[in-house]
């Protein structure tokens, strides 16, 4: 099998130097058919192989490449993986690794993917999202529902009281809600870090919604079978159709980059295309890609402005950064926003996170529930941007608070926000 992997490997990689026209955006970098992309913080790319299956057997895939100087060149990291049929593939902000795997298989990397362990979940977990060490997984293929982690993967919950268990695409948005797309009944909202859901349908024309996205303008975006795409402004109260330049509404795919940009997979056979402008309107990009059935899956940005996408079993980057991510003036916040702390329940560590439009004086506090000033956590002056802020349940004096309703507050200016946050011992 190893020696077949190398083979296929090679031979790939000599077609991956082809030349490409000037007018392609895209080049194949395929390490040999996979299906599910993941990036990290580093820009290493890690993707995915799901083979054929029944529902009770598998055939062996190829499970896991990664690439680390942008797709030039390709390892297979498959140690400790006993299934290598890999159906989702996520990396979280500190760098783990999660691959779901066919037969209700989990797996973790701590290393860069090179070893994995399964962890203690059973379930087919295709979708994932995360922030800080709570991850969240869904099973759509069996309905089981959304899975939850707050140990950074080690442990696993089933988090369905509310939810349609049908459930398909996951994102956290910048406000730390947290939106499940289902297959059966539109999409749902947590706004208590999945410990109950409700469905979020008005103005959602299409039941049958497929994956989920949001920017860090705070803007959600849900794509549909036959509805198309649908973006809300006010965190899935009410949504409205965004399809003007789409040539199709079945949409397979959608993803985003820290530039605003928004990306979204169509089929049958319209491919990719990118709104500029928040989905007012949409583009196709599909100068290229080979095939034309253009069957777009995953869809991922780097670090450094790449943007690399599965279409039909292949693997391309873009030749060219879609963006300058560090000089595009739309990667800075547009609103200033208060993120609902995360886990909530708490023990003991809880993390906020918060964005300021303009430069100015910002605090960041918590109070108990008689109002009093218990910790003060940002205190200066501060750029326009997005920030990350962690209270590890003392006082301003070192001392451990007790059990209770906590509030933390954000302000600069004059704007003030304030969320509730539960500590449970």
């Amino acid at each position: 099998m190893k020696t077949l992997l190398r083979c296929a490997l090679a031979v790939v990689m000599v077609a991956a130097n082809i030349g490409f026209s000037q007018t392609d955006i895209w080049r194949e970098y395929t390490p040999t058919s996979p299906s599910h992309i993941a990036t990290n913080s580093a820009g290493h790319i890690f993707v995915g192989y799901q083979g054929h299956y029944t529902l009770t057997s598998e055939s062996p895939g190829a499970g896991v490449f990664r690439s680390t100087d942008n797709g030039d060149s390709w390892q297979v990291l498959n140690s400790g993986l006993t299934s290598t049929n890999i159906v989702g593939l996520h990396c979280t902000r500190n760098g783990t690794l999660f691959a779901g795997t066919h037969l209700d298989r989990v797996f973790r990397s701590t290393n860069n993917g090179s070893t994995w362990a399964q962890v203690p979940v059973t379930a087919r977990l295709a979708y994932f999202t995360s922030r800080g060490d709570t991850v969240f997984g869904s099973d759509g293929f069996w309905c089981r529902g959304v899975f939850r982690s707050t140990d950074n993967g080690a442990t696993w919950t089933q988090m369905n009281s509310g939810l349609d268990p049908c459930a398909n695409g996951l994102t956290i948005s910048a406000a730390g809600n947290v939106f499940a797309a289902t297959g059966t009944s539109g999409v749902y909202r947590s706004t208590n870090w999945g410990i109950s859901w409700s469905a979020v349908n008005s103005g959602v024309t299409n039941s049958n919604c497929v994956t989920v996205v949001s920017n860090a303008a705070g803007n959600i975006f849900l794509g549909t079978v036959g509805g198309g795409i649908f973006r809300s402004t006010n965190q899935g109260i009410i949504w409205t159709q965004v399809n003007s330049g789409l040539t199709r509404l079945q949409v397979s795919s959608l993803g985003v980059n820290s530039a605003g940009q928004i990306f979204a997979g169509v089929y049958p056979s319209a491919g990719l295309f990118r709104s500029t402008n928040n989905g007012d309107s949409w583009a196709p990009i599909n100068a290229g890609f080979y095939d034309t059935l253009l069957s777009v899956g995953d869809i991922m940005a780097t670090p450094s402005g790449y943007l690399w996408v599965s279409v039909t079993g292949l693997i391309y980057r873009s030749i060219q950064p879609l963006v300058s991510v560090r000089s595009d003036p739309n990667s800075l916040p547009s609103s200033f926003w208060l993120g609902q702390n995360y886990p909530n329940p708490f023990n003991p560590t809880t993390n906020f996170e918060y964005a300021v439009t303009g430069r100015g004086h910002v605090k960041v506090e918590v109070f108990n529930n008689l109002g009093q000033v218990i910790a003060t956590l940002v205190d200066g002056m501060m750029e326009s941007g997005n920030y990350h802020v962690s209270w590890n349940g003392k006082s301003s004096n070192g001392g451990a608070v007790s059990s209770g309703t906590y509030f933390y507050r954000l302000s600069t200016d004059g704007v003030v926000q304030m969320k509730k946050m539960i500590m449970i011992k």
